[in-house]
């Protein structure tokens, strides 16, 4: 026995934690991770708290650059608040942005999303103009001094997939996440020999950590070393031709430079102080100035790089 109702109006409204979720904000970057100098390692370099990270970005694990573009493969881990798993055969493209500067584009393709927390596999593409290259500076240089959570985010559009279904759910999705690179030191020593004589012979190594996952050479560099606020001398060079230097990944390199007195500008009166310390022992000090790199067959970025805490060994001669 039983009773049909024909045309009874009916609607139900379920509401699914599911994408907005992922758009949580993150923190102001100040989060710390882990401590040390050094070498370099690189995995899970923020701790994956999914109620303040829905998203981290875990790892750098490629990198490839031509003439004004850098492709870069990273690792990410996202939390899924809902209990649905997606598989996504489609290619995803979002646009990437750093410190609110457009750095180029981010793609995904083929990865499946599961309640709770997933790895997946995001490629960077990176377009360097005028308009965001201080953007892209300041990037690559945090990477490279790793002493702040760099603030990526994602931001999805109507065009971001031609998948009917997805669309609407990218359309206007907007994804912060943090990334803090492993601890590591660019510039970790210097070791300079001046001896007397005409003329004065001088001997020079700067010890130098490329952390990128691929190998870069080293261009030009122009620093200016001190030691307790005090100016000592300016390394000035650059490097083309045979003389050009590749510096391979996770590798400390110990780079020659040709120098003389004048390139070397040596404050004469700090200098004495500094090398009756230095007799004794290697002394501490700071470096800054500009840095000029090209990563992989083309991919050029000038930086202002800054170091403290390096250690020097400054011999002078007196025979």
């Amino acid at each position: 026995f039983g009773v049909t109702y024909p045309h009874l109006p009916f609607k139900k409204t379920v509401t699914l934690e599911g994408m907005n979720g992922l758009q949580m904000p993150v923190d102001d970057g100040e989060s710390s991770g882990s401590g040390g100098g050094g070498g370099g390692g690189g995995s899970d370099v923020v701790p994956h708290d999914a109620n303040t990270y829905p998203i981290t970005m875990q790892r750098i694990v490629a990198a490839s650059g031509k003439p004004g573009t850098l492709t870069v493969d990273v690792e990410v881990t996202i939390h899924n608040p809902s209990y649905i798993t997606a598989t996504i055969t489609d290619t995803l493209t979002l646009n990437i942005t750093y410190a609110g500067q457009t750095m180029g584009q981010a793609q995904l393709a083929n990865f499946k999303v599961i309640p709770g927390a997933s790895p997946l596999a995001v490629r960077f593409l990176l377009q360097q103009m005028p308009v965001n290259d201080p953007a892209l500076e300041q990037f690559i240089l945090a990477y490279i001094k790793a002493e702040s959570v760099l603030p990526v985010s994602m931001h999805g559009s109507a065009a971001s997939t031609s998948n009917a279904v997805m669309q609407p759910i990218l359309n206007g999705l907007s994804l912060a996440f943090p990334f803090k690179p492993p601890p590591t030191q660019f510039i970790q020593g210097i070791m300079v020999h001046v001896s007397p004589g005409l003329p004065v012979s001088i001997v020079a190594h700067v010890k130098i950590y490329n952390p990128l996952p691929c190998p870069i050479y080293l261009d030009s560099l122009d620093i200016k070393v001190d030691s307790d606020g005090t100016y000592i001398y300016q390394m000035t060079q650059t490097f083309t031709g045979a003389k050009r230097l590749q510096l391979e990944s996770a590798v400390v390199s110990t780079i020659p430079l040709t120098l003389s007195i004048s390139s070397l500008k040596f404050d004469l009166k700090a200098l004495g102080k500094v090398l009756a310390a230095a007799a004794k022992e290697k002394i501490i000090v700071a470096v800054a100035g500009p840095v000029k790199i090209t990563i992989g067959d083309g991919y050029q970025q000038g930086m202002t790089y800054t170091g403290d805490h390096i250690e020097a060994d400054i011999k002078y001669s007196l025979l």
